[in-house]
């Protein structure tokens, strides 16, 4: 019975984990970002780029005139976001799966985050090796 104990609490920090991301997934879901899209600008940027990267422009601003390159930005996001536009190329539909995109990445660094200093607090333990 007592070798029951240490598994269970092992398995507490993973279910609590799983618990802020459940939570975090149903927060943006009733968020609806796709409603805020443009208000900042970032994401409009972001997202037009990915879309001239989709359409084989290059890594550009579109919505300035003549087009200049982008240099604000690394190139990485809008990249991934341009798999979006080859997916689906209508706008605004293709809102919905850029988000999904971003969420995936949320969730893939809060689980990072938490596998990390779970290993720095077992590396300042000493337990880090048994």
């Amino acid at each position: 019975m007592a070798a029951k104990k240490p598994a269970r609490n092992a398995a507490l920090p993973w279910i609590f984990l799983a618990g802020i991301l459940a939570l975090f997934l149903v927060y943006l879901a009733w968020l609806h970002p796709t409603n805020w899209f443009g208000r900042i600008g970032d994401d409009a940027f972001f997202f037009g780029s990915a879309k001239a990267l989709a359409q084989g422009h290059g890594y550009i601003i579109p919505s300035l005139p003549g087009n200049p390159p982008q240099t604000k930005y690394p190139v990485l996001y809008p990249w991934l976001l341009s798999g979006v536009w080859k997916w689906n190329p209508s706008f605004p539909s293709n809102l919905v799966l850029g988000v999904s995109l971003t969420a995936f990445f949320s969730c893939w660094f809060l689980v990072a985050a938490f596998a990390l200093l779970r290993k720095l607090k077992a590396w300042a333990t000493g337990r880090l090796w048994p």
